[in-house]
């Protein structure tokens, strides 16, 4: 049987998590979720996951801020993270292009588009590619 992949959903909201976790935990991966920065942060370090989703806007420290320091660490530099949030300006797009997001997807969650995205992501960061 092979080994299920694993995501780390890192949202504040609550409804989202549930939505992500049954979503994608329904798809067949390995789900684990944090309901904050901080908590996301200390998972993510301490554990291997294949994929993060992450949310822009948090408190008390935003997205772009998790990202940075997941880009900064050896053990999660090169993970894709995909961001998720309604933050969908153009401005929101660069920021987090520029801060090393593998790919962005505004709210609300097209559930069909995010399967397809996440099949994506996971698929490129496949090893051996």
């Amino acid at each position: 049987m092979p080994v299920k992949q694993k995501i780390l959903v890192i949202d504040d909201d609550e409804h989202i998590i549930k939505l992500l976790a049954v979503v994608l935990g329904n798809s067949g991966y390995e789900i684990a979720v944090a309901a904050g920065p901080a908590e996301g942060l200390g998972l993510a370090f301490k554990n291997k996951f294949d994929l993060i989703i992450l949310d822009l806007l948090m408190k008390p420290i935003d997205g772009l801020d998790v990202l940075t320091q997941l880009r900064k660490d050896n053990s999660t530099k090169s993970v894709p993270v995909l961001m998720l949030t309604v933050a969908d300006q153009i401005k929101d797009i660069d920021a987090a292009q520029n801060s090393g997001a593998t790919a962005y997807m505004a709210k609300p969650i097209n559930v069909a588009r995010l399967q397809a995205k996440v099949a994506q992501l996971l698929d490129v960061s496949a090893p051996g590619q």
